[in-house]
């Protein structure tokens, strides 16, 4: 197996030529510790570079950020809509016929899904799978009409958590509908972060912070610091920053539709979609959500840009940062 490729190699090659990866990410992390005191390496896991940087005994480290990586490929594994073989790909085959015999694992963070759709009243739904394939995601072709409102309601004839049959105690899972499909884009890397976080923490590491793209896990603190400082990118001027943050045992997620997008009929349709009504949410560029954990920051982000930065305040996050549309650069909303 070959050596992780090193964040030094990946800044050299470029984020649009190495991997074939997507625009830099929503985020800077704001060293100032010396790069020496710390263990850092990077891999390409869930289609992003990971890179994790850890702090401690080189030789401790380095065992655990393998382990680290490890345990995020097996999530992409098990969860991955790209890959034929996966569990995850296994039940949208197969979920709209009866019950599938599905890992513990998916079982729990399907069942952690369902809970983020009742709290957040739908906003966030992982059945949102045909929505985004009606606009050309997720490997679909892009339509070369919008779709019309007859067309828009019938595929959400098809979403909803209500449609998510699952039974713990088997660990089956089954579809209401035969039309129902799951992507788990908006919390499976969240989930991941909390289990490299976790593999981390088992190894005796106590300053880590684990990165994929515009979600982080930050465990402790570098030395010398009270945190993790983190710039958080201007979607509209990608190479400024709108503010920063200090992060402490806890995580960060970053949703915009400003990267990942469509043209239909001239006009531009963000992956972000409402499931309330099947279009691309427009009211943000971009949200950022700070929580305990990484699954929950993950899937609050996303229901955030949908429903509002004050929406997810209640719900347990400890900040929200939210650049609106049409605002100009620099202008946005903190709770």
């Amino acid at each position: 197996m070959r050596d992780p490729l090193s964040r030094r190699t990946f800044l050299r090659l470029g984020s649009s030529v190495a991997l074939g990866l997507a625009a830099a990410p929503a985020w800077r992390v704001l060293a100032r510790t010396a790069p020496s005191a710390s263990v850092e390496r990077a891999a390409y896991v869930m289609g992003s570079i990971v890179t994790v940087t850890a702090y401690g005994d080189e030789s401790v480290c380095n065992t655990a950020i393998t382990q680290a990586f490890r345990s995020m490929k097996a999530v992409d594994a098990l969860m991955s809509v790209y890959d034929p073989r996966s569990p995850l790909s296994a039940l949208n085959r197969s979920g709209g016929l009866g019950p599938v015999a599905v890992p513990t694992e998916l079982t729990a963070l399907l069942q952690a899904s369902r809970e983020f759709s009742r709290t957040t009243g739908g906003a966030f739904d992982v059945t949102v799978k045909p929505l985004l394939e009606l606009y050309g995601f997720l490997d679909a072709p892009v339509p070369r009409r919008i779709p019309d409102d007859r067309t828009i309601a019938a595929t959400l004839d098809a979403v909803g958590s209500r449609h998510l049959l699952i039974d713990e105690a088997h660990s089956t899972v089954a579809f209401g509908s035969p039309h129902t499909r799951i992507d788990l884009g908006g919390i499976a890397v969240g989930h991941a972060l909390d289990r490299a976080g976790a593999v981390l923490r088992a190894h005796g590491v106590e300053s880590a912070l684990v990165n994929h793209s515009g979600d982080l896990l930050a465990i402790g603190a570098p030395p010398g610091e009270t945190g993790w400082e983190v710039g958080i990118t201007d979607p509209v001027r990608n190479d400024e920053l709108c503010t920063s943050v200090r992060i402490r045992d806890e995580a960060l997620s970053t949703s915009g539709n400003y990267r990942n997008f469509r043209r239909i009929d001239h006009r531009t349709f963000g992956h972000i979609v409402d499931p309330a009504v099947g279009r691309p949410s427009e009211a943000a560029l971009s949200t950022t959500v700070i929580a305990p954990d990484a699954t929950t920051a993950d899937a609050l982000s996303t229901a955030t840009f949908v429903l509002g930065p004050s929406f997810a305040a209640t719900l347990g996050a400890r900040k929200v940062i939210t650049v609106v549309a049409g605002a100009r650069p620099g202008t946005i909303r903190i709770l």
